[in-house]
């Protein structure tokens, strides 16, 4: 019975040492890469593997898009098929990529996709690269804003839906996007969540003390997205 209270007690601290950890999908990128023709499998074909935009997105305050505005794109699946000079608005409530059929129609893609590249220089988002697949929920974009060796530091997107009463009118849906800070170990493929204290998070670093002495030196808070970026940026400097 001791033995078995014993193991019981390692399991729960164990579970609380990982709480703030995420582990990445076991994505193949064993598979070729392979390039699509997104004019004839998607617009042309009457939408592709799509559905149409469902009524809530088309009167709504606020937005549910990284940015609202259409932008071209090259985006990869999840079986690592590429199409190239798509224009697109993501979408950070259902984590789909919107896209317009060859009868001007707004439709989301079914298809999973993992990657996406923003080149659009009239984009404040030109050349970022957003990327998905990560538990618990793998459909979740998130925007790359360190890509180093050992650590990269990701922002994630998550829009909130809100439902308004509107006194003798029709009830409104408020959109907003909230982004987040998160800490991506490249070896040991965990992620964490950016918190106050950066020494809260410091098996991100391989507990290299080093870390915290820079941190604490600089006044830099790893939920803050600068200073973060700042103190990745550093690790991944030697």
């Amino acid at each position: 019975m001791l033995l078995k209270n014993l193991f019981t007690v390692l399991i729960v601290l164990a579970g609380l040492l990982n709480l703030n950890a995420q582990s990445t999908a076991n994505a193949d990128d064993s598979l070729p890469i392979t390039t699509g023709n997104f004019e004839e499998e998607y617009i042309s074909s009457g939408g592709g593997y799509s559905r149409v935009v469902p009524p809530e997105f088309k009167n709504i305050d606020g937005s549910p898009f990284i940015t609202n505005e259409w932008v071209n794109a090259i985006i990869k699946l999840d079986n690592n098929k590429v199409y190239e000079n798509v224009t697109v608005r993501v979408n950070v409530y259902d984590n789909k990529i919107h896209f317009r059929d060859a009868e001007g129609t707004e439709r989301m893609m079914l298809s999973k996709v993992k990657e996406i590249k923003i080149k659009d220089e009239a984009s404040p988002h030109n050349n970022a690269i957003f990327i998905s697949g990560f538990t618990p929920n793998k459909d979740v974009f998130f925007k790359v804003l360190v890509d180093g060796p050992k650590v990269r530091l990701l922002e994630k997107f998550t829009a909130r839906k809100t439902d308004i009463k509107v006194f003798n009118g029709e009830p409104k849906i408020q959109f907003d996007v909230d982004k987040e800070v998160y800490f991506y170990s490249v070896s040991v493929k965990n992620m964490y969540k950016g918190t106050k204290k950066c020494a809260e998070i410091l098996d991100v670093f391989g507990n290299d003390k080093k870390i915290t002495d820079y941190a604490f030196k600089n006044g830099l808070r790893c939920h803050k997205r600068e200073e973060a970026i700042k103190l990745v940026e550093y690790y991944n400097s030697y």
